[in-house]
């Protein structure tokens, strides 16, 4: 079985608390007692990006984080499972790209056109930039 990753909407902005969708889907039905996935991320850290404890799970749950908290284990039931989390909004200002793959594992192949999601991460409140001084428009000359 084949299993893609999907996320909607994929730029997430701190001050809009946007709230994305991950969604896991299968190309046949999980087997009963389900079907646990990998999913990482090469940013260290990357899962405190996104505000984990108000995550909202549909046909699936957690089943562990990773020790540096870039990843984790997925358990999905049904296909497809969901996984609902807002961004966390972490007083940084730097726009960063997060990206979350699936990862090889046991029951599973993984679908070559839905292998990972990539989130864009904006701060509204990056530093406003200073004006243009305006040029001298008095051309008068004096006597």
């Amino acid at each position: 079985m084949a299993i893609g990753i999907s996320a909607s909407p994929t730029v997430l902005v701190e001050e809009e608390q946007t709230v994305t969708t991950i969604t896991l889907t299968s190309s046949e039905p999980i087997p009963e007692g389900g079907l646990t996935v990998g999913i990482e991320s090469p940013t260290v850290n990357g899962l405190a990006q996104l505000d984990v404890f108000a995550a909202q799970f549909e046909n699936g749950r957690f089943v562990r984080v990773n020790d540096d908290t870039s990843g984790f284990d997925f358990l999905i039931n049904a296909s497809p499972a969901t996984i609902t989390v807002p961004i966390f909004d972490d007083q940084d200002s730097d726009a960063q790209d997060l990206t979350f793959a699936l990862q090889p594992g046991a029951g599973y192949t993984i679908d070559p056109n839905a292998s990972s999601v990539n989130l864009t991460l904006q701060d509204a409140e990056s530093p406003t930039p200073e004006p243009e001084p305006e040029p001298d428009t008095n051309t008068e000359q004096k006597p």
